[in-house]
């Protein structure tokens, strides 16, 4: 158990080193949302498919803010060093300049 009795059950920790998936690989994991567990798959998360990265971030926790509010993540999600959104996301109508981190989902990550 780690802090506040929330027990680990992430594969990969902050530090570690892993490789993101093919996109097709990928593509077999979302519903017809483009999401896996509420997580949505951007195009501009196209190009880092089969690119190796440091976990920067194990997230279990979202704050929604259009809802004011955080949430537990259903599964764990990771940050990835330097992969920023470039706000210009998939049907949104106009460019966003919050420089928000990509989230990545563990099914979408491999050990190195």
């Amino acid at each position: 158990m780690s802090r506040k009795g929330f027990k680990n059950n992430h594969h990969f920790e902050n530090g570690n080193t892993v490789k993101i998936i093919a996109k097709d690989e990928i593509f077999k994991t979302l519903d017809s949302e483009r999401k896996c567990d509420g997580l949505l798959f951007t195009d501009q998360m196209l190009a880092y498919c089969g690119s190796t990265f440091n976990i920067l971030r194990v997230v279990n926790t979202i704050f929604n803010e259009h809802r004011q509010r955080s949430f537990k993540t259903k599964s764990t999600f990771y940050i990835l060093e330097n992969l920023i959104c470039d706000g210009k996301v998939d049907n949104f109508p106009h460019k966003c300049d919050h420089s928000c981190f990509l989230l990545w989902h563990e099914r979408w990550l491999e050990a190195v």
